[in-house]
């Protein structure tokens, strides 16, 4: 356009679940998949809980990023006067951080010893590193493990568990399943978080701004004001600075065993997801025993 003297205006607006573009703080999308991660997590922990044994595997959208999955840890924050730690989802495994099959079962092996159950989010990035799987049972025509498609990482993952974790033997067989979330993370209205409906109508509307003013060859972005109260503002940047590159959870963020979160990821994400459900725990039998003393008859 420009060498045909051509007056073309050119504006990205972005809008991607999966948080991966430089330079904005988050992306338009991401608190409401957020919300959905923290809803099917909690609700599956909860599951979790009501059987011995049982082992859950999650897996969620993020190729190249694990914003996703990093998200499924607001589950933990929803559950009331219970330690964080017995709330799944236990384990994160994320494509920023080498995955090893090994370290992967050691992992559920330690929650199930704690806990004797464990849920566990992977982002489906993580196939991508298991080309070379030894555990892989379906190979390709060149030697590496076939991972791709519906379900198939879950169940290589969820076999991998079933063959590998020791069982406590008094409480029976080992329970494992797999969940692959598919489209359906992306795709629940019902689920939308308020702040990211109101961020994406401001997103749209500094767009067409930005366009009246003449712009071209940018992006819009999201810059976050502060924290507490929450506030952000439309931005503008060079939409080359964003074109074929990706934005990943950055180091600070992922726990320093690679299967989790840290503080800093809570701070970001908290502000975007909105108002999440809570749920209450006794806190364990004897907790139960002296809150039910007044009603029993001796």
């Amino acid at each position: 356009a420009n060498q045909r003297k051509h007056d073309l205006h050119i504006l990205h607006v972005p809008k991607t679940i999966d948080n991966d573009l430089m330079e904005t703080d988050h992306c338009p999308g991401y608190g409401s998949v957020a919300r959905v991660a923290a809803h099917i997590l909690l609700g599956d922990d909860l599951d979790n809980r009501s059987f011995y044994n049982g082992i859950k595997i999650n897996i969620c959208m993020g190729r190249h990023a694990g914003w996703i999955a990093a998200a499924s840890a607001l589950a933990r924050r929803c559950v009331e006067n219970e330690d964080p730690e017995n709330c799944g989802p236990h384990l994160i495994y994320m494509p920023e951080h080498t995955f090893s099959e090994e370290q992967f079962i050691n992992d559920v092996q330690k929650t199930y010893d704690q806990l004797g159950r464990a849920t566990v989010v992977v982002a489906e990035g993580i196939a991508d590193q298991l080309k070379n799987s030894r555990f892989a049972g379906e190979k390709d025509e060149f030697g590496n493990a076939q991972l791709s498609g519906s379900g198939k990482l879950g169940d290589h993952l969820a076999k991998i568990i079933e063959k590998h974790v020791q069982v406590h033997s008094h409480l029976g067989k080992l329970r494992v399943r797999s969940d692959t979330w598919g489209y359906l993370q992306r795709s629940l209205p019902g689920m939308v978080s308020e702040i990211d409906k109101q961020e994406a109508f401001e997103v749209g509307v500094a767009s067409v701004d930005f366009m009246m003013r003449g712009e071209t060859d940018k992006t819009v972005i999201i810059q976050r004001v502060s924290d507490a109260p929450y506030s952000s503002m439309p931005g503008l940047t060079d939409l080359a600075l964003v074109a074929q590159k990706t934005k990943r959870v950055p180091a600070h963020m992922i726990n320093a065993a690679g299967n989790g979160v840290t503080n800093a990821f809570f701070e970001y994400i908290l502000p975007l997801a909105g108002e999440l459900p809570k749920m209450y725990s006794l806190g364990g039998v004897g907790k139960i025993e002296k809150r039910l003393a007044h009603y029993v008859r001796h």
